[in-house]
């Protein structure tokens, strides 16, 4: 996934504080990662979330919301079909 290879630089355009601390944390741990490895990720994250009680899928929504604009149409749409399956099922 180039873009998201790339996005510390985009981050900067976009006033994105690329000096944050958890900023630079999410960006070497999932920087490197495709497409499926960050999918599998997410939906890792959702079960545990969920088992624990702490899943909340108004703030999924608001998370992609936050991500649409410096992802590209094509991965906000990808992106937005994942959540809205996640949050309609049991992952």
């Amino acid at each position: 996934m180039k873009e998201l290879r790339n996005f510390k630089n985009t981050g900067k355009k976009a006033g994105l504080d690329v000096n944050d601390p958890k900023f630079n944390e999410a960006m070497s741990k999932y920087g490197g990662m495709g497409e499926d490895q960050l999918i599998d990720q997410l939906l890792a994250s959702v079960r545990t979330s969920r088992a624990n009680g702490t899943y909340n899928p108004e703030q999924m929504k608001s998370y992609v919301a936050m991500l649409r604009p410096h992802i590209s149409d094509k991965q906000y749409e990808k992106l937005s079909n994942i959540i809205n399956i996640i949050n309609s099922e049991n992952v």
